[in-house]
């Protein structure tokens, strides 16, 4: 006989209600998103013909073993539609065991702005944000720029964020959009580029045309100097050093401006387990900013601050432990092992979940051009596949938390494998607004 209680309804009952409501909010964040990709055209139609003054503008690039992708990625920077004597291009060599401090200081004897700073022999290795601040010590600008370095941004993509940041006082700090290089490599890159472009339309775009409110990506980004010297620098404890720093600026009082039209290109991760170490590293650094923050959150002055931080909750706990709740209940239903009390059309209302999320993602990709037949049918299942290892990446990062603390260990920072791509998979990363913008040079 199968097992009964009201306890197990209510937990289902629970599950569903959790579910719905994180939709639903996704929901309304991607009507707005659609209304952002609108006016944001607008905006960079405008932002072409417009002249504005240069600031001089430090771009920070941290690499660790980079050696199989540094040489493009200081090319991207150096074609650029900036003044080249208003750019400086800083490569913080953080303990590279490979041939990146020798590539990159090719490039430097070459090239007046291309630095290398070599951080000191055994404090290397560190993280990203130990990085980021050693390489401030040697910049000059007025702005500071971060890429990753495996990133290939579009030639007009500075030019964008510091237009945007130099044209509103009340900005702190601005973001461009993110695209997936690799897309088309394999099964996991294919989903990964589906998520990128809904989380960075739905969560970054309809949250910023709603709230005003955008994270710092990690890579793609302005910010004041002064700004960031006000805050503190980068938190050298922080793994998302981006995500902290972004709610210290709102707090400051700062805004932060996601404009979708400055575009760059990174690879993701092609192999599974570079994936989940990659995702294990994002939660610990979300865990961290919640920790950190939370407990503080109801005396902050930016009440809107708390729209992130109940998101992020939500995302890495709340909708995590639904997820996990109705998986367990669906599978035990399905063996016979518990049988639900409830009466309704809950299988309809599953359905009803189901196709919501669908067409989530299904708006994000339309919006970005790139509703392929592959990509509608892989949008399809990721909520039943690809979803599905959201479980596995948080027990993992938990767990790693928690073997860290037993240990009286710090968070190690994992570096994200890179693959030395053909040059065909890289010139096929042109994206529509690069097109847009080549036919508006034309004319």
């Amino acid at each position: 006989m199968p097992y009964t209680s009201v306890y197990i309804d209510l937990l289902f009952l629970a599950s569903a209600i959790g579910i719905w409501l994180f939709l639903l909010f996704n929901v309304i964040l991607t009507f707005f998103a659609f209304l952002h990709s609108l006016s944001s055209e607008k905006e960079r139609q405008r932002l072409f013909q417009e002249p504005f003054p240069f600031p001089f503008v430090s771009i920070l690039i941290p690499a660790h073993n980079e050696g199989v992708v540094i040489r493009r990625t200081i090319e991207s920077m150096l074609a650029f539609n900036y003044p080249r004597e208003r750019l400086e291009v800083i490569i913080v060599n953080d303990g590279s065991t490979d041939d990146t401090a020798e590539i990159v200081e090719s490039y430097a004897e070459r090239y007046r702005n291309v630095k290398l700073v070599n951080i000191p022999q055994g404090e290397g290795g560190r993280g990203k944000s130990r990085a980021l601040n050693v390489g401030l010590e040697h910049a000059m600008g007025d702005v500071i720029s971060v890429f990753d370095a495996d990133n290939r941004p579009e030639p007009n993509s500075l030019r964008y964020l510091v237009a945007n940041l130099v044209n509103d006082p009340k900005l702190g700090a601005v973001l461009g959009k993110v695209r997936t290089i690799n897309a088309k490599q394999n099964l996991l890159t294919r989903f990964i580029n589906i998520e990128f472009i809904s989380f960075q339309w739905i969560i970054q775009g309809g949250r910023y045309k709603i709230f005003n409110l955008a994270t710092l990506p990690g890579t793609n980004y302005v910010i004041w100097r002064k700004v960031l010297e006000k805050a503190g620098r980068f938190d050298e404890e922080a793994i998302a050093e981006d995500a902290e720093l972004s709610i210290r600026l709102y707090e400051m009082g700062y805004r932060i401006k996601f404009i979708p039209y400055a575009v760059t290109w990174e690879q993701e991760p092609q192999q599974l387990k570079v994936f989940l170490r990659q995702r294990t590293r994002w939660a610990q650094g979300m865990h961290y900013i919640i920790r950190k923050f939370m407990r503080i959150a109801f005396q902050m002055k930016n009440r809107r601050i708390m729209v992130d931080l109940f998101y992020m909750f939500s995302l890495y706990y709340m909708f995590f432990v639904a997820l996990i709740l109705s998986d367990a209940i669906a599978v035990l239903s399905l063996v016979g092992v518990v049988k639900l009390g409830l009466v309704g059309p809950f299988s309809f209302i599953w359905f009803l979940a189901g196709m919501l999320f669908f067409m989530e993602l299904l708006i994000a990709v339309s919006i970005e051009e790139e509703e392929s037949f592959t990509n509608i049918v892989l949008a399809g299942l990721m909520y039943v596949t690809y979803c599905q290892l959201w479980i596995v990446v948080i027990f993992r990062a938990a767990y790693m938390q928690f073997m860290q603390n037993r240990r009286g260990q710090r968070t190690v920072w994992e570096k994200t494998i890179r693959y030395r791509l053909r040059r065909k998979t890289e010139e096929s990363g042109v994206s529509r607004d690069r097109m847009r913008e080549m036919r508006d040079e034309d004319q």
